[in-house]
């Protein structure tokens, strides 16, 4: 436990420049390290649920210890403090493949193979190692940080390890074109089982064919007539 807000945390740490996203639980934002004036992510939680800080937690611990053998986006800064259920980390920003898909109408075949190999390289060793999965994959989850495409948001996998209404739920950061079938019909309110590390998987693929210059909607066709 910590003596320190999170504010105060932030505010001898980093400066605020813009605001990305914001709920009543989950913020997300530009920030700027006063030490060396480096740009990064910076990403808090504020929850009244004991069992989902935890499961946040070891999302966020996840992230670092897969930062050390693959190419998961290496967490910079973090804070927790469970006395208020409040944690907080900063990642290091680099451009995401969301951004480079708006910005280009296709990839090289080079990157596009590169990419494939760097996801499913950390896909299958945090499943061999942790027997974790992301859970959220989709192009604003991968970043180009030091000439390299990284994974970043472990945590919402975390969360959807749990079962009952938690993990039915765990979807805020989910854009729905990168979900399989299965995984909608849950946030649906539909019984159903899912393999999550398929379903990362198939996101994958949706988001191998965005790169290729296939449009949303006929990508999520061809998987669906591929399953």
């Amino acid at each position: 436990m910590q003596n320190t807000s999170v504010s105060a945390w932030l505010g001898d740490n980093y400066e605020i420049i813009s605001r990305i996203h914001a709920n009543d639980q989950v913020s997300v934002s530009q920030a700027c390290d006063k030490a060396n004036k480096s740009l990064f992510y910076l990403k808090t939680f504020k929850t009244s649920n004991e069992s989902r800080y935890n499961t946040l937690q070891r999302g966020i611990e996840l992230s670092q210890s897969l930062s050390r053998a693959t190419k998961a986006l290496p967490i910079i800064g973090k804070f927790n403090d469970k006395s208020e259920n409040h944690l907080a980390y900063a990642l290091p920003q680099g451009i995401s493949l969301e951004q480079l898909l708006n910005e280009r109408k296709g990839f090289e075949e080079q990157d596009v193979l590169k990419l494939a190999h760097t996801v499913t390289a950390t896909l299958a060793y945090a499943k061999k190692r942790f027997g974790a999965f992301h859970g959220d994959l989709k192009p604003s989850n991968i970043i180009e940080y030091d000439q390299q495409f990284r994974l970043s948001d472990w945590e919402i996998g975390a969360l959807l390890a749990q079962s009952g209404e938690l993990a039915l739920r765990a979807h805020s950061y989910n854009d729905l074109l990168y979900l399989p079938p299965e995984r909608i019909a849950i946030a649906e309110g539909v019984s159903t089982q899912v393999d999550f590390f398929k379903a990362d998987v198939y996101s994958l693929g949706l988001i191998l064919l965005r790169m290729l210059g296939v449009s949303n909607e006929r990508a999520k066709r061809l998987s669906i007539r591929v399953l």
